[in-house]
């Protein structure tokens, strides 16, 4: 049995329009990007964890009125904004989403 855990620094996604433009070139739609992602498995365990620290989807045509669609408000990065967090508590980081999956062994 050994322990195995990964962590991925961050990924970006960048939707580009090949088009003619307005201004002339290619253009960036849409950026998805997704910081922090930790997957461990500990040793002779059956649970596997997965976390992901930041996610955020941008719009980045020039005339959006948007330019964030979607960001965690008060989980990962803006972990310092969460109602109740103290001066003590602002380094403790709250991750975005975090699943863990345990797999029951069925006996017959």
């Amino acid at each position: 049995c050994m322990d195995l855990q990964t962590h991925i620094a961050g990924l970006a996604i960048n939707l580009i329009c090949s088009e003619d433009t307005e201004e002339g070139y290619d253009s960036e739609v849409l950026a998805l990007t997704v910081d922090c992602v930790l997957i461990s498995k500990r040793a002779c365990s059956k649970r596997i964890e997965a976390s992901v620290m930041h996610f955020q989807i941008d719009d980045m045509s020039s005339s959006s009125k948007f330019p964030v669609i979607f960001y965690p408000l008060d989980s990962g990065w803006n972990s310092h904004t969460r109602i109740g967090s103290s001066e003590n508590r602002a380094s403790v980081m709250v991750p975005f989403m975090h699943a863990v999956y345990e797999r029951e062994v069925s006996t017959f």
